[in-house]
């Protein structure tokens, strides 16, 4: 039964894991890159993200406590370094690059609100947060590919 959950857990980072790993391998300018480590980044942050939630939790899955708000420092603060890192690529590719950073927040945001929206909205929660790994690997491996050095 062990394994039935670890597989049930992981299938989320499957193709995310492989789609990063080959936007990084195929990467050609910073754009690619940065929307390679934005792919890879909740193999990082998910499990630190559950560390958080187990340490900061209440008690009581309605009422999170005040320290809840440190469950969103992982994907926050890697996103944040990545930023500062390809802050370059900021100039260059606006539009795509605006994109990837709001389907990013849109993937920790979802893991954060669960823990403070009531019930009917966690189950949807939970759902987009599942499937925003996948949305965002897709993303990444399409708008990398038409990043402009990929076009000359």
């Amino acid at each position: 039964m062990e394994i039935v959950n670890v597989i049930f857990c992981a299938s989320p980072f499957i193709l995310p894991c492989f789609l990063g790993i080959r936007i990084l391998g195929q990467a050609s300018d910073d754009f690619s890159r940065l929307a390679g480590w934005l792919t890879l980044k909740p193999l990082i942050a998910t499990p630190l993200w559950f560390f958080l939630v187990d340490a900061t939790f209440s008690g009581d899955w309605s009422r999170p406590g005040p320290a809840y708000v440190l469950t969103a420092l992982p994907g926050i603060g890697l996103t944040l370094i990545l930023v500062l890192i390809f802050r370059s690529v900021f100039q260059s590719h606006s539009s795509a690059t605006r994109m990837l950073l709001a389907l990013d927040t849109v993937r920790w945001g979802s893991s954060f609100l669960m823990g403070l929206l009531p019930g009917s909205i966690k189950l949807l929660l939970a759902f987009i947060a599942l499937a925003m790994p996948t949305v965002f690997a897709l993303f990444a491996q399409t708008s990398s590919k038409e990043s402009p050095q990929h076009q000359i």
